[in-house]
């Protein structure tokens, strides 16, 4: 899966949890923060979309990402899949 599909994916899934038009947002939507003034995402709603994330790219998001704050907005959950997915595919090539 390249990056695009998996911006696509993560977009998708925050679209429908929070059941929200990508017309009706900021156009900095991409990259704000979610606890920022701008999504208001409150943080039981960020754990559901962890889960949500967690579920449909079958993976788990390590805490260490949870903990360095980097899990804050979709362009960086982005960038989680896409280096979780990355290291997963070099595991397999080495086995």
């Amino acid at each position: 899966m390249d990056r695009g599909q998996i911006s696509d994916k993560v977009k998708n899934i925050f679209m429908g949890l929070f059941q929200t038009e990508e017309s009706k947002l900021p156009a900095s939507y991409w990259t704000d923060n979610f606890f920022g003034s701008r999504l208001h995402i409150l943080p039981g709603d960020a754990v559901a979309y962890l889960y949500a994330i967690e579920k449909a790219f079958e993976l788990q998001v390590p805490s260490s990402y949870i903990l360095e704050g980097k899990f804050n907005s979709l362009d960086n959950v982005t960038d989680i899949i896409f280096d979780i997915l990355q290291k997963k595919e070099t595991c397999n090539l080495q086995e």
